[in-house]
Parts: C-alpha cells; sequence; structure tokens
C-alpha cells in the first residue's frame, strides 16, 4: 500500500493528457499529498519555461480529428514539441528522447531486434501502392500482413491485409472508412475487399508505413486476444488481456478485457515479465511503458509504447499505476537538488543519445 508524501514544493506537471487521463493522474497526486497542474502541447510549445525545474509527466496529446492523414500530421506536430523539450531542464517520468524513440515503429522495432527482443517480425516491401505490395509479398511467399502507420497511434491506420482469398484476390480489415482516397478513423472495425481494399491499401501507403507478418494470435472463448502490460520502475504494475471478435485488439476500439487469470498461466507470466526485463535494458531511459505482446509459443512484442499506462482496470480500482508515477517522481526529485540533477541528467545523457 502505498502512504501518503509530501511532494517537493516545485509539484508535479502533467503536460498533454485530458479526460479521464488527466483526472485519475490528479486524483493520484491529490492522494499523495501533492501540488499538481498540468499544461497542453500547444500551451508548453510557446512557453517552454512553465516545466523548467518541475517533475513532469509528458501524457499524449488529445486528437478529435478523424482524418488519418491529419491526424498524422497532428503528431508530427507532437513529435516536434518533443524535441524541443529534451533541451528543457526538467525531470521527466519519461524524457522525450525515449518516447519518441517508442513512437516510431521502425525504429523501436530496430533497437529491440538488435538487443535480442522477439518481436513482430517486419517484412521490407518499399512499396507505395496496391499493385507493388501484392507483388513484393507473393515472391516473398507472404500471404497476410499487417500495416500500420511508423508513427499512428490509437489504432490509427492498423490494417489486417490478406492475399489469395477464395472469392477475392485481397480482403482487409482496418478501423476506419475509405473515401475518395483518404481514410477517416471509426471505433469498429471494417471489412474491405476487392477493389475496395486496393483503396484502402493505396491510400494508406501514402504514409509512411511499417509492413509486419500477421503473426498468429491465440484464442480463447471465441476472442482472439494478446495483452497490455505495464512495466514501471523494475517490475510489471498491471496487465490486461484484451480481446476481440476481429482480427486487431485496441483498447481504443472499445475491445474487451478477458480475465487475466483465466486466460494466462504461469508460463506466461513468466514469459511476460521475461520479455519486459530485456525491453527495460534496451530502452533504460523508459521508467515506465506498456507493451503490447501476443503470448503463446513463441511470446513476441508487437509494441511499445512511452506512455502506455492507461488502463480502465488499474484506475478504476486502486489507481495503482498512477500512484507509483507520482510516488517516483516526488521522492525522486526530493532527493536530487536541482543542480544535482542537472549534473546526473549531463553524464547520462551525453549529447541526447538515443535509447541503445
Amino acid at each position: 500500500m502505498l502512504h501518503r508524501i509530501a511532494v517537493p514544493d516545485v509539484g508535479i506537471t502533467l503536460v498533454g493528457g485530458g479526460g479521464k487521463r488527466r483526472a485519475y493522474f490528479e486524483a493520484a497526486c491529490r492522494d499523495l499529498g501533492g501540488p499538481f497542474d498540468s499544461i497542453g502541447y500547444k500551451e508548453l510549445a510557446e512557453n517552454h519555461v512553465r516545466i523548467q525545474g518541475r517533475a513532469v509527466k509528458l501524457d499524449t496529446p488529445e486528437y478529435r480529428e478523424t482524418d488519418v492523414g491529419k491526424a498524422l500530421g497532428m503528431i508530427g506536430g507532437y513529435i516536434g514539441i518533443l524535441k524541443k523539450l529534451e533541451s528543457v531542464d526538467a525531470f521527466y517520468l519519461n524524457p522525450p528522447q525515449a518516447i519518441l524513440t517508442a513512437l516510431n515503429k521502425k525504429e523501436c522495432k530496430a533497437l529491440l531486434t538488435s538487443a535480442g527482443v522477439p518481436v513482430t517480425d517486419a517484412v521490407e516491401t518499399g512499396a507505395s501502392g496496391f499493385d507493388a505490395l501484392r507483388d513484393s509479398m507473393k515472391q516473398a511467399g507472404i500471404k497476410r500482413i499487417f500495416i500500420k502507420p511508423v508513427n499512428g497511434s490509437g489504432a490509427a491506420g492498423v490494417c489486417a491485409l490478406g492475399f489469395g482469398g477464395k472469392n477475392t484476390d485481397a480482403v482487409c480489415y482496418i478501423p476506419a472508412l475509405c473515401k475518395d482516397g483518404a481514410l477517416y478513423n471509426l471505433k469498429k472495425i471494417k471489412r474491405y475487399e476487392g477493389g475496395a481494399c486496393r483503396a484502402v491499401i493505396d491510400a494508406l501507403l501514402k504514409f509512411d508505413c511499417v509492413v509486419e507478418r500477421w503473426h498468429k494470435k491465440p484464442v480463447y472463448n471465441g476472442f482472439y486476444y494478446d495483452v497490455r502490460a505495464v512495466w514501471q520502475f523494475g517490475k510489471i504494475d498491471s496487465v490486461a488481456v484484451r480481446g476481440s471478435k476481429g482480427f486487431i485488439t485496441n483498447l481504443h476500439l472499445n475491445d474487451c478485457l478477458l480475465p487475466t487469470a483465466e486466460v494466462l498461466n504461469k508460463r506466461d507470466m513468466d514469459a511476460i515479465e521475461d520479455i519486459l526485463e530485456r525491453v527495460h535494458r534496451a530502452m533504460p531511459r523508459l521508467n515506465s511503458f506498456g507493451a503490447d505482446i501476443i503470448t503463446g509459443e513463441t511470446p513476441r512484442v508487437v509494441e511499445i509504447n512511452g506512455q502506455g499506462d492507461h488502463l480502465y482496470g488499474d484506475i478504476f480500482n486502486d489507481n495503482l499505476i498512477y500512484k507509483n508515477q507520482v510516488k517516483y517522481l516526488a521522492l525522486t526529485k526530493k532527493e536530487n537538488s536541482h543542480d544535482g540533477y542537472r549534473k546526473k541528467r549531463k553524464s547520462r545523457d551525453g549529447s541526447n543519445k538515443r535509447d541503445s
């Protein structure tokens, strides 16, 4: 059980976030007896000094844009702000560059692969449209793949694609409406085949995307599932099993939560813990992260999310994920004077090197 602690006078600042993210992080600060404030990324971009010397959590920005292309453009602006924040002398839960490394799916997977962490297999195609992609997959003997925007989040643009069906040359599943060559996010998955599928893939490949093998997910009571595990400060804080009747599992799509104790056995949990420890060694500057993992005979990391800590099963109960973050920020900041932290950060970070 976490006890009330005295948060330093500099307090804790939440950047971004909104809705339940902000409400429950603020509740964690309040429960632990410390001051709290928040600021949006747009305001922070105009006034970096707002977080100077403060304990800071960089949360996800809020997007209400449904056009996938425009949303990815907004993420590009957010990336630019994070790059500028790397030079701001604040005490971060996760430093900007570590978040950026996790956000870039190509860079993150390459880093994990080089560290020997099992991940979903990347497929190099260089394709910029449906025809080239189909030809590349045929030559490689691959019939089923996933396509994702490199810096996408919240299931935006995530597409499951299969070639060579009985009645059509291709079929895809994506939580988006395809209209006039553009994609618009939906909260449900749509199926496209034939010419409609071609239009979806052509629209999606306008963006910088990663292509990966379609690894089979295990099934529980008719639900495909994978795991979102939150790792913080050297241990697992929470595990959620995400179930879906479709091929894409994501809590942004209102997927259901399956009973963890019934679905995952000790072997699964041991494998998850081992993978998370290896991810942390490969990305040591991420003090807190969410990992999407496919369990089974060969457990694999699907994605790492440097801000993937928002689990309803936790916040609606003891809210321990956020309380542990607040406790870490408060106690560590209290133990380090600002000058001491600046020297420590300069020594640790060198010339803003990426996780390696």
